[in-house]
């Protein structure tokens, strides 16, 4: 928290707020959220597993609460841009490899996004299958593997695999600050699909030929998915619309 916290002051005009949430289950951590909503229009959420950034999601916005964008949620953009950025750098064109995932579950959102930003295929794979399907079977030569499991044997997509990284916050860092300055800028706070995979796209684009991700000192870095994010929402909201704040 503290970590991400003071990258947004030193990358934003923002100047969050800390807030240490109860530990137990995803309704005390909805009720605190939405306990302090009035002075909180985004909030962001570190240390949640993806059915409990679901749930803590939909319940507060049941509740008509404020923004929620989880840890995980930045963290998946993040693996998309790397997916993206690895296609184009092995110059796998749309014809050939599609992108396999092992333990999809762990990022409900990879899927949908990856698809968005590629047009590709997105293969979900589990250890369950590995008797009728195994791992090396299933990846062909042109395809993009990302490795949630951490179960991948050695040698398959060589130079084409993506894990998760050690310290989440090395991803996530890539892309919260220009996601929630435009958030909180625009008043039209959604985190939808086609926002996340804006932020994916900015993201890859920064990235070096021979790269995975760009450096988080890149000094582009948060003006460029800033402005990917705003272009999605005054999109998605023209001027004379009047969406609902």
């Amino acid at each position: 928290m503290e970590d991400y916290a003071a990258l947004i002051e030193d990358r934003t005009p923002l100047r969050p707020a800390r807030l240490p949430l109860p530990g137990g289950d995803v309704r005390t951590v909805s009720d605190r959220i939405i306990g302090v909503s009035s002075s909180a229009p985004v909030m962001f959420v570190v240390g949640l597993g993806s059915s409990e950034s679901a749930t803590v999601q939909r319940l507060v916005a049941d509740y008509g609460g404020p923004l929620v964008i989880t840890e995980l949620d930045v963290v998946t953009v993040a693996l998309a841009a790397a997916a993206l950025a690895t296609l184009r750098g092995h110059r796998i064109g749309v014809q050939r490899g599609g992108i396999v995932v092992t333990d999809i579950e762990a990022a409900p959102r990879l899927g949908p996004i990856l698809f968005a930003v590629s047009g590709r295929s997105v293969t979900g794979w589990h250890e369950r299958d590995a008797s009728a399907h195994p791992l090396g079977r299933v990846v062909s030569a042109d395809d993009v593997l990302i490795d949630l499991a951490g179960t991948a044997p050695p040698g398959i997509a060589s130079r084409r695999t993506l894990n998760l990284p050690t310290v989440l916050f090395d991803y996530g860092a890539l892309v919260l600050p220009g996601l929630i300055s435009a958030l909180c800028r625009s008043g039209k706070a959604a985190l939808t699909l086609d926002v996340l995979a804006s932020c994916a796209r900015a993201v890859a684009l920064l990235t070096s030929a021979d790269g995975v991700l760009p450096d988080l000192s890149h000094r582009l870095l948060t003006a460029a998915v800033a402005r990917q994010v705003s272009r999605t929402l005054a999109e998605r909201h023209p001027p004379g619309s009047h969406p609902q704040h």
